[in-house]
């Protein structure tokens, strides 16, 4: 460790002083050290390594912390992703869910079937519209597929 103390304090980007200040020792004492004149202490090879693994978790912490920030950056690609996700999955949800009560209220009752003919038209009518456009991104060489073994209609 004598032999790499400078690297260590450089990396951990202090001058010897501050070296020193923060390992409760001298200025000159970590110049011997670094010179390999005396030899360090085991209680200052633990401080040492101490600080090098608080220096670590820092580092991660921030690579974490501007992972983060990247992900929640709304221009980020990432971001869009995940709001298109959203988006879908609760339509799907919805949808499901409103077809469940229209089963339910939909029995002989012509007066219900005729009052909802046109907003089920238009809502096919959206489907169809967009059915297009959604096979071409499924199709997209750009896109991986996540699961192994999806059928056509998309279910596994």
């Amino acid at each position: 460790m004598e032999s790499n103390l400078k690297k260590i304090r450089k990396k951990l980007n202090l001058t010897q002083k501050d070296f020193a200040k923060i390992l409760k020792t001298s200025q000159s004492q970590i110049s011997l050290y670094e010179k390999g004149i005396k030899t360090i202490p085991e209680n200052l090879k633990f401080s040492i390594n101490s600080l090098l693994s608080k220096k670590e978790i820092s580092e991660f912490e921030k690579e974490i912390l501007e992972t983060y920030e990247m992900m929640r950056n709304e221009n980020n690609i990432f971001s869009k992703i995940a709001a298109i996700n959203r988006v879908l999955i609760d339509l799907n949800k919805e949808l499901e869910g409103k077809m469940l009560i229209l089963d339910t209220l939909i029995t002989d009752d012509t007066n219900i079937k005729n009052k909802i003919k046109n907003p089920i038209k238009t809502t096919l009518k959206n489907l169809k519209k967009y059915q297009k456009h959604l096979e071409e991104i499924l199709d997209d060489s750009l896109i991986l597929k996540i699961e192994e073994g999806e059928d056509e209609d998309g279910s596994i």
